[in-house]
């Protein structure tokens, strides 16, 4: 399974989010040139960096990053080349690193290895996992076994026997699906789509037995890209999405102590993509999308769960899809940028959900969409990147809520869109991985022990 890169790059950079927000403190010469690799930041701080791909070939060299000097030192190689593999730090210091391709056309990669940051060896694994699998996810679990999802089944790693037990019914690979986090700790997958047809079935996480329980109730109808809620009375509002023909306008009630769905009523107008917030009230505001009928929306609604009923909430200024959504300190919400039909907005409003009155803002700094949206402590927001008509954004800028400002801040060091953005425990830095970017693709992002600095690679 080939995967096609605009460029690999040779460039490792450590960028600072301080207040220089998204310059890069150093580029280094990363060689050979790779994408695709995996990374762990090992107890000793040091970044192991593995295996990857490359215009030429897949890698099985690795290599570790020191951050004190800023060096690239060689250690010994994987057994197999590999990209699209994970890499995990288990509790004894060793590494895992599981899956992934091996070549174009070759078949991916059932081998797993571990690595000894002492001896600087890679040892083939004594058992293999269940399927092979690549673009997967390996997650430390709590008692030192590692959850592996990806692929048509779910596997957990057992590092005291060194062996793979499948993870009984867990979901096949799918995507723009519906995932949220219930008040037991367990987590709700719902839909999205399993090949090119969407799905109405859905599944329960449960971290203490590790397993993936496939519910006997299912959605009303299939759904993808649609959106799930958490309301304030513990059961989750399930709205609109695609069904295969058209976006809808169902709408479903999980309750998880029935674990149950049950028909609502439905939204005033069909729509996907679309946003869906909590408000202080209990109500859930559903914001913008797209619609067979008018293509991109410009109309809201609310959901009153005391009296079940939807009602149209304020109508925005523009259509827009692509767009974010930020619930403000002040109970209001911004709304900023995205598309409406092949233009990307540069404006932006305020909906006060206690009048339903959208108000105009001045224009952004710049037209966006699929950018992030990062509420920060003091009660500004970092708008970051995304795109203006097929043109990838590295530009970020702050609004401040106290005068409806908007303002330039640093620019990141690659334009980028589709990333995420993570307010670090710090409250005064934000994190910005992963893209979907012209300049760089399926990059890494390690948080280094100083806390202060992120190493990309990729």
């Amino acid at each position: 399974m080939k995967k096609s890169f605009r460029v690999s790059l040779l460039l490792t950079f450590v960028a600072s989010f301080g207040a220089g927000f998204g310059q890069a403190d150093a580029t280094i010469p990363l060689s050979p040139n790779r994408a695709a690799a995996a990374q762990t930041l090992l107890p000793s701080g040091k970044v192991l960096i593995t295996g990857g791909q490359n215009e030429t070939a897949w890698l099985n060299s690795a290599v570790l990053y020191d951050p004190s000097s800023d060096t690239f030192t060689a250690t010994g190689n994987m057994n197999s080349p590999r990209a699209f593999h994970t890499s995990t730090l288990l509790p004894d210091g060793t590494v895992l690193i599981t899956g992934g391709e091996q070549g174009s056309d070759l078949p991916l990669l059932k081998t797993a290895e571990l690595y000894n940051p002492t001896t600087g060896k890679f040892t083939l694994a004594a058992h293999l996992m269940t399927i092979a699998r690549e673009s997967h996810t390996a997650t430390l679990l709590p008692d030192g076994r590692v959850l592996i999802v990806g692929g048509k089944q779910a596997d957990t790693y057992d590092p005291s026997t060194q062996v793979f037990t499948q993870t009984p019914n867990s979901p096949t690979n799918r995507k723009s699906h519906a995932v949220v986090l219930l008040p037991a700790g367990t987590v709700l997958i719902t839909g999205g789509y399993v090949g090119r047809q969407p799905v109405g079935d859905a599944w329960l996480f449960t971290p203490s037995t590790n397993k993936f329980t496939l519910l006997a109730a299912t959605m009303l109808i299939p759904r993808a890209n649609h959106a799930m809620t958490l309301m304030l009375n513990n059961t989750v509002l399930v709205t609109g999405g695609f069904s295969g023909t058209s976006p809808h306008d169902q709408v479903d009630i999980f309750n998880p102590v029935q674990q149950t769905f049950t028909a609502a009523h439905k939204m005033l107008r069909h729509r996907s993509n679309h946003d869906a917030l909590l408000l202080a009230d209990g109500r859930v505001l559903v914001i913008g999308g797209t619609t067979l009928e008018s293509g991109f929306l410009a109309t809201n609604e609310i959901y009153d769960p005391n009296t079940t009923i939807w009602s149209v909430d304020g109508v925005m200024a523009e259509n827009r899809t692509g767009m974010t959504s930020t619930l403000l300190q002040n109970g209001k919400i911004l709304v900023a940028g995205g598309l409406t039909g092949n233009k990307t907005l540069q404006t932006a409003e305020i909906l006060d959900p206690v009048t339903h009155a959208f108000t105009s803002l001045g224009n952004m700094q710049v037209a966006r969409n699929q950018h992030t949206d990062t509420l920060l402590a003091d009660g500004r927001v970092l708008l970051a990147a995304g795109s203006t008509d097929a043109v990838f954004l590295s530009s970020a800028e702050i609004f401040d809520p106290a005068n409806n400002s908007f303002t330039l801040t640093g620019s990141l060091s690659h334009a980028r869109k589709s990333q995420t953005a993570t307010l670090l425990q710090d409250n005064n830095r934000v994190l910005i991985t992963g893209s979907l970017s012209h300049a760089r693709k399926s990059q890494t992002a390690t948080l280094l022990q100083d806390n202060n600095r992120v190493l990309i690679t990729g």
